[in-house]
């Protein structure tokens, strides 16, 4: 495996697919020693240098949302946005997805920038800081059993995530509260609302207490349960949790525990992490679909001992291009690493060099589209008002 500030350059890469790559190598992984406020900036770099690249800037910035925001990040985003509209929703997406307080100084300044859904999502964030701990503690545990027994559409799902985030900045809520209510309901398969909350505060909070629960989960029917359940593994980056993954994955017949496992191996930028995903390719597997995830992850960790496994799976057709294009997985690792596959670059600059119809500006949203920022409501009748 690379070291992480060998895959930092390629965040500015002239090759769109390639910068996507950098950038979920560290907006969705655990990268450890990496201060994650250095990526924002350089994102909002490259997205200014190829303003031709408007799809994959969409992509990317959608992605930046899940990074905090320093203060030249934010001054960047308004310059930005003076300066060009074409990416309005997205950097408003992720002024209204950061933590509030740096945020708050410039709502003068983003109300004639962004829409005014945004800018009450962001007061309404703020107005969190201003609230007791016991309070929002509360408040979130009855928002979440309210909640019970709705689909994620039909209630503000996004408000009990903000509360979850705000607590879990607060030191004077201590970790074996939150996972006393956790583990409480141990005997009920499918966890509730609350629950999901919870993880969040855990995952960021990197409580090695909860990794048995979420691990368990990633056995689930539900996907947004397993999803957290990634997320908040991952930002807990305990290796200990690879090791059980490994051990259980051989003789483990659930279809999704294996996906959403293989995923979870490909955040964790670990040696352990790499090791685990060989021995497990080493064996003989009859299913292409888990194959294609296990690959694929090898390459998010941009293993260079990995390339020749996957170089062979590709060319022997032992994945499924329509789950994950693994030549473009493989490209980008290889072009992080240095090495050269002419079979696989050739046919890549070919692409290149043929008109891309796909580069369509996509900045707007419709008023009927669903709201970006996860309520559920339709855009007209949430942030687009």
């Amino acid at each position: 495996m690379i070291q992480p500030h060998e895959v930092k350059s390629f965040l500015l890469h002239e090759d769109g697919e390639v910068r996507l790559w950098a950038v979920k190598y560290f907006v969705k992984g655990n990268v450890p020693g990496e201060n994650k406020l250095d990526i924002m900036p350089l994102i909002l770099e490259s997205v200014k240098k190829y303003p031709d690249q408007t799809e994959k800037n969409n992509i990317i910035l959608s992605y930046a949302a899940k990074l905090p925001l320093a203060t030249d990040s934010i001054e960047m985003i308004i310059a930005n946005l003076t300066a060009d509209k074409n990416y309005e929703m997205y950097y408003a997406i992720i002024l209204s997805q950061a933590d509030p307080r740096p945020v708050l100084p410039y709502l003068d300044d983003l109300r004639r920038l962004i829409p005014n859904g945004f800018i009450k999502i962001i007061q309404s964030r703020h107005d969190f800081t201003d609230k007791d701990t016991e309070s929002l503690w509360e408040e979130l545990i009855n928002f979440g059993n309210d909640a019970a027994g709705k689909y994620i559409n039909e209630f503000n799902y996004s408000y009990g995530k903000y509360l979850a985030w705000e607590l879990a900045k607060r030191s004077d809520l201590p970790s074996e509260k939150i996972l006393n209510v956790f583990h409480q309901d141990k005997e009920i398969s499918i966890p509730g609302y609350t629950e999901i909350y919870l993880a969040m505060i855990l995952g960021i909070r990197k409580e090695k207490k909860a990794v048995p629960t979420l691990l368990e989960w990633l056995a689930g029917d539900g996907d947004l349960e397993c999803e957290v359940a990634v997320e908040s593994l991952v930002k807990i980056g305990d290796i200990e949790s690879v090791t059980i993954i490994k051990d259980r994955f051989i003789n483990e017949d659930n279809e999704g525990f294996r996906t959403y496992a293989s995923g979870m191996l490909g955040k964790i930028k670990h040696p352990k992490s790499e090791e685990a995903l060989i021995d497990l390719l080493e064996e003989d597997w009859d299913d292409n679909t888990l194959v294609t995830y296990l690959a694929d992850a090898l390459c998010e960790l941009v293993s260079v001992d990995g390339i020749p496994i996957v170089k062979k799976i590709v060319e022997e057709r032992h994945y499924v291009p329509g789950i994950l294009d693994l030549k473009e997985s493989l490209y980008c690792t290889c072009m992080i690493v240095g090495i050269d596959i002419p079979e696989f670059n050739n046919a890549r600059q070919s692409a290149l060099l043929t008109p891309n119809q796909s580069y369509v500006r996509k900045g707007k949203i419709g008023r009927n589209d669903p709201c970006p920022c996860g309520s559920g409501k339709k855009y007209k009748k949430c942030c687009g008002r």
